[in-house]
């Protein structure tokens, strides 16, 4: 009987980079919950941080080739989920000053 292995996340983005989108998959699948966990953790269980989520693997996917493997794959998409999640924060409170100025200014 052949044992199969389950391959490493090192196994799976040399995979993902040569276009196999059956490993990249298998990535998403595995951090998924970590990287939604920070998402969530950031800006709450909202809409906004679906889209963070799904935008973390969407920059990750169009970095591939840049990613070298020196941090572990959960700490290089944890930093990605964190910066977007800041990058969400900024918007946020950059719509409330803006909501509250035309308020303020509709008040008056």
């Amino acid at each position: 009987m052949k044992s199969f292995s389950t391959p490493s996340d090192i196994e799976l983005v040399k995979r993902a980079k040569q276009g196999d989108n059956a490993a990249f998959r298998m990535l998403v699948h595995r951090h998924e919950h970590q990287v939604r966990s920070i998402v969530i953790g950031m800006l709450g269980n909202t809409a906004e941080s679906d889209d963070v989520a799904q935008e973390v693997f969407i920059r990750f996917y169009r970095s591939l080739g840049d990613f070298r493997g020196e941090a572990a794959l959960s700490t290089y998409l944890s930093r990605i989920a964190i910066n977007l999640s800041l990058n969400e924060i900024k918007r946020r409170d950059t719509r409330h000053k803006r909501l509250a100025f035309f308020m303020e200014m509709k008040c008056q």
